[in-house]
């Protein structure tokens, strides 16, 4: 998991299991950019505020359809001053 900015964390899905690294980086939501076969529910630790954007790790996915949704996900979180992480599942 890495800091791009203040209050955005990129990652992958592993770093969501990590719940004390989520805990000391502040993080109160989470965006998961993969299909629920690939990160279940059950896997996403309880207590977070959480954007599942449901999409296969293929070129054919028109990711544009969710941009206006997770931009304002992102956004509230980065007004609040509060940090969220973002799942990238992409190679």
């Amino acid at each position: 998991m890495i800091q791009i900015i203040p209050y955005l964390y990129l990652g992958k899905k592993n770093d969501i299991d990590n719940v004390e690294n989520l805990k000391k980086n502040n993080i109160k939501a989470v965006v998961i950019c993969c299909t629920y076969f690939e990160y279940p529910e059950y896997k996403i630790p309880n207590g977070y505020e959480i954007l599942r954007i449901n999409l296969e790790d293929i070129g054919l996915e028109n990711i544009s359809s969710y941009f206006e949704e997770s931009n304002n996900f992102i956004h509230s979180y980065i007004t609040k001053e509060q940090s969220y992480f973002e799942d990238l599942n992409y190679h």
